[in-house]
């Protein structure tokens, strides 16, 4: 073998035949990588029951029944948005996780910071897309937890597919 035939061979290695093995070796690993459910959009959500209004904890989030609730999602975490009230969570399957800040200071029974939980279990098999789940006020026992039930809104599709 000629000198410069073995650079071209050790060249070839190199450019061709690592990146190769290694596209191969990802492609192998991500195989078993599935995509969280999706949880994005806009969400019409309602108390579950009507029976007593809401605790004066839960309102101070300032949500509007009848303004939706908005979730933007980037891989397993998202920021909901619930009136003037904004918060993070995480899903895991098909459990979310989430704490929202109140849009209004709470009372002072409610809480340290009077900061809302949400728990929810997305039906994601449901059409339209479902949520259940509940809204509590962290740290505060004699505050009581609401159920709630919100359906995903169609997002809308505009001409041209674009």
């Amino acid at each position: 073998m000629s000198h410069s035939n073995g650079k071209f061979a050790i060249a070839y290695v190199f450019l061709v035949a690592l990146p190769i093995t290694g596209l191969v070796g990802i492609l192998r690993s991500g195989r078993s990588l599935k995509a969280p459910n999706s949880v994005d959009g806009v969400w019409n959500i309602q108390a579950a029951t009507t029976k007593a209004p809401l605790s004066s904890c839960v309102s101070a989030l300032g949500h509007d029944p009848d303004t939706p609730v908005t979730i933007s999602q980037s891989g397993k975490n998202f920021t909901i948005t619930a009136g003037k009230a904004r918060g993070t969570g995480v899903i895991d399957g098909t459990a979310l996780q989430a704490s929202l800040s109140p849009a209004k200071v709470p009372a002072a029974n409610c809480g340290s910071d009077g900061s809302v939980a949400l728990t929810a279990t997305l039906e994601a098999k449901a059409s339209p897309r479902a949520l259940s789940g509940i809204l509590s006020v962290a740290g505060c026992p004699s505050c009581e937890s609401v159920e709630f039930h919100a359906l995903k809104q169609a997002s809308i599709q505009k001409k041209g597919g674009q």
